[in-house]
């Protein structure tokens, strides 16, 4: 009778354990990496934002006065801080429908199977997989004024890296042949899950190309589209790196994440870098969330 009530309790205990605990013992690896590497460094942030925190200097509290002089357009720091916001805007609304509108393009080209299409598509994606400091130096190569092969090429002396609106340009070139890869795969995968039998019947009644293309492959990506504007969003308003490496020092082209880059580890002011961050933040999810509403609308 003990012997059944214990093997009883056994298996209830695991049972339960399997049930309650099993789960979470799954995710721990990832929660732990979560907590250290995502939580806390937000959390500190926002801490961070309400203080002055310099190299050598101890934390002190000091409320709103971060957010004081970012908000204060009189002040050196606000008005830099919100031109960078302004070059930001610039990047993310010209450069996010670019990054949209061509990998669709290639996709729904090359999704017909061409000759070669797999060999195009692997040459398209290339440049998504180099990191940005080696996309940078090949666009240096190509566009530097005086050895530059694109001018060597056009035989001219075009200010790609030093002058306006030519800096801007490089960096939407640059941009554009780094980011279109990885939106032409997301593109690619749901253009393959379509069902055929959808362009089968359509091209039973008489519909032409442009009619499939607007009534069945433009409404059955619309999940895709959600997906890719809302990241394409998030990484326009992450730039950094191209006009980092393109154009150093240049304040016509230095954009959000860079000053506040520059102003946490080069005036080592971190407290008034941290307010910064937040502001960011807060935009990026406020742009965000209008963008996934319209497209979640228009479904």
């Amino acid at each position: 009778m003990n012997n059944n009530h214990k093997d009883y309790k056994l298996k209830k205990f695991k049972r339960g354990f399997e049930k309650h605990i099993s789960p979470y013992l799954f995710i721990a690896p990832y929660l732990v990496f979560f907590i250290l590497f995502s939580l806390t460094p937000v959390i500190m942030s926002i801490v961070l934002s309400f203080g002055s925190w310099e190299y050598t200097d101890d934390f002190k509290f000091v409320g709103l006065d971060n957010y004081k002089i970012l908000f204060d357009l009189s002040t050196f720091t606000g008005e830099k801080f919100w031109n960078s916001v302004l070059h930001t805007m610039l990047f993310v609304i010209i450069q996010m429908p670019i990054l949209i509108v061509i990998p669709f393009c290639i996709a729904y080209l090359l999704n017909v199977k061409l000759k070669g299409f797999k060999i195009y598509r692997a040459l398209i994606y290339l440049p998504a997989i180099l990191s940005i400091s080696t996309v940078s130096i090949i666009f240096v190569v190509l566009l530097d004024t005086n050895l530059g092969v694109i001018n060597k090429i056009l035989e001219r002396e075009i200010p790609w890296l030093t002058s306006q609106p030519y800096q801007w340009i490089s960096i939407f070139l640059l941009s554009t042949w780094w980011g279109i890869g990885g939106n032409m795969v997301l593109f690619t995968s749901g253009l393959q899950d379509i069902p055929k039998d959808l362009y089968e019947a359509a091209s039973i009644d008489g519909c032409n190309g442009f009619q499939k293309l607007f009534f069945i492959t433009l409404p059955s990506l619309k999940n895709t589209f959600v997906y890719v504007v809302t990241m394409t969003v998030l990484s326009c308003f992450n730039v950094m790196g191209q006009p980092m490496m393109l154009t150093p020092g240049e304040e016509s082209t230095e954009v959000a994440i860079q000053f506040i880059y520059n102003t946490a580890f080069g005036s080592w002011k971190l407290g008034r870098a941290s307010a910064m961050s937040i502001i960011m933040a807060v935009l990026m999810g406020i742009f965000s969330l209008v963008t996934l509403r319209k497209a979640l609308k228009s479904k």
